[in-house]
């Protein structure tokens, strides 16, 4: 599995293996789409965001019409999707603290 831990030592995926799996908002469960693009500090070699196709004019969190996640809100890369957690982005009612999303 992408992004998981085995033997202490991280488990690689290929971006072309990301790319087939769909995002998913854990603020409301929708799904903003599919992988696009990364963008990679290339001094580091780490992640700074994923790039999915979107509409235009989010709230600051687009690049030309794509919707740009950084890093540090993707929550867990599964086998089948990634989840992210991008509130600006939610279009359900919040989560109340030890109850269950309503959307």
């Amino acid at each position: 599995m992408p992004g998981s831990l085995v033997g202490g030592r991280p488990v690689l995926a290929k971006a072309s293996e990301l790319r087939m799996l769909d995002i998913i908002n854990l603020t409301d469960g929708r799904r903003l789409g599919s992988l696009y693009d990364l963008d990679i500090d290339m001094a580091t070699g780490r992640v700074r965001a994923l790039i999915v196709p979107g509409e235009s004019g989010l709230l600051g969190m687009t690049r030309g019409g794509e919707i740009e996640i950084p890093w540090s809100r993707v929550r867990k890369i599964g086998v089948d999707v990634i989840l992210v957690e991008m509130p600006e982005l939610g279009q359900g009612v919040a989560p109340q603290a030890g109850g269950p999303s309503v959307v």
